[in-house]
């Protein structure tokens, strides 16, 4: 049975790797979302409207207060007539009272409700808010990302110029073993193999710091041994179609929350309803002519109307006015920002693969220069640094095609990341 489970273990250990030895751009989106510490704050806020929620739906419980008091006062009540045969005794100036009072809400004009609805639409924002924050991460990634790209196809290049660079070095040594070249010939191609290998280590360099930044953010390790599969650069329908920006839900939770808080207003101003009950002990009771220690009690219906809300109403509600027109215009200042970066980014697309189809051409003329190059340089008519010349411009016009073809996949992507798809 220990045989068969570290089998099993080596098994799902060997299919595992290829799984993890290429990454996508959406696997690094995932992890950079569920890596980033403030993605705890939606479970945060979830757990703060509900804490308020039931804070909040204690206002119907019953209100029980107890108070007592003992007093002595200069003169109490007395019957102002004198019955013959008959002793009244008069009151005592000590007087004592213990009363409970139970007091029910009825209605209390809406306010419970108006303060538990701006609690969920206030948590509604807020996770918004968070949702803005996560949304601006994945334009951090596709950065980062496609600048990995870039420096990945960058090493690819300077690879092939290595090679090339140094089939020269080894093509000329030999022609100054036979008299054709000199030794300044063979030392100003070494010159540029050790150039060559000096843009090798800034790119190793600049790659392993984006590759560490890739890693941080995702939280698995990325190292040289791990690719990155170049995503799509093909626009579809559905890419074009515009989805619904983080930012736009959080206008519209904005706008609730506004209208919900101007509700509380009107709620507040209403008149409440309860209903009450008072039991107490003392002397004097309800009875003020009774000298003796007697319980009572008190029930009815209490209806309350401050009016002083009335005052500042208008404005307040005016205030709520205002500040609905002014998360409309930030709402409608984003969408017209958006449409402006959508055509950029548009005309920055078509730019770029006009750019890639002329590199292309100018790939294969550089190429036919070198070549001709190489097999004048065989019959002494051109010199070692006409060739260097050739070599470095089809080097540059290649390195020039991978930027564009990359700085063409981000800005496809940063078009899907401005209409959200």
């Amino acid at each position: 049975m220990k045989r068969t489970s570290i089998f099993l273990l080596a098994f799902v250990t060997v299919i595992s790797i290829p799984l993890h030895s290429q990454i996508t751009l959406d696997w690094c989106q995932e992890k950079a979302r569920g890596q980033y510490p403030l993605i705890s704050m939606s479970a945060l806020i979830e757990d703060a409207k509900q804490y308020t929620l039931r804070a909040s739906n204690t206002s119907y419980l019953p209100r029980v207060t107890v108070s007592g008091k003992v007093t002595y006062q200069s003169e109490v009540t007395e019957l102002p007539i004198s019955i013959p045969g008959i002793a009244v005794d008069s009151l005592s100036k000590d007087q004592y009272q213990i009363l409970t009072e139970i007091n029910q809400t009825i209605w209390d004009g809406g306010v419970t409700g108006s303060k538990n609805k701006i609690s969920s639409l206030s948590a509604e924002t807020d996770r918004q808010k968070v949702e803005v924050e996560l949304y601006a991460l994945r334009d951090r990634v596709n950065q980062i990302f496609f600048g990995i790209l870039l420096l990945d196809r960058q090493l690819e290049q300077n690879a092939l110029l290595t090679r090339e660079l140094e089939i020269n070095h080894g093509r000329l040594r030999s022609y100054r073993a036979n008299g054709v070249a000199s030794s300044s010939d063979v030392d100003a191609v070494g010159v540029e193999i050790l150039n060559t290998g000096q843009t090798r280590i800034e790119l190793f360099s600049a790659r392993k710091a984006y590759r560490d930044m890739l890693s941080r953010m995702t939280g698995t390790t990325i190292d040289d041994s791990v690719s990155l599969l170049q995503p799509s650069s093909e626009i579809s329908e559905a890419d074009v179609e515009n989805g619904l920006r983080p930012e736009m839900q959080m206008y519209a939770s904005q706008e609730k929350l506004n209208g919900a808080q101007k509700e509380m207003l009107i709620a507040g101003v209403l008149p409440k309803l309860s209903a009450f009950l008072q039991t107490g002990y003392g002397k004097p009771g309800l009875n003020m002519l009774s000298n003796d220690f007697t319980t009572f009690y008190i029930a009815g219906v209490r209806v309350s109307w401050a009016l002083d809300g009335f005052y500042s109403l208008k404005a307040d509600i005016d205030r709520f006015d205002a500040n609905a027109k002014m998360i409309a215009l930030q709402r409608d200042t984003f969408v017209y920002n958006m449409s402006l970066k959508t055509i950029q980014q548009k005309n920055e697309i078509s730019k770029l693969q006009e750019l890639i189809q002329s590199d292309s051409e100018i790939i294969a003329l550089r190429n036919g220069m070198k070549r001709a190059a190489e097999t004048k340089l065989e019959n002494g008519t051109v010199s070692v640094n006409d060739l260097l010349r050739e070599i470095s411009a089809e080097n540059l016009a290649v390195q020039k095609k991978a930027l564009h073809e990359i700085q063409l996949l981000l800005s496809i992507y940063n078009y899907k990341f401005t209409l959200n798809n």
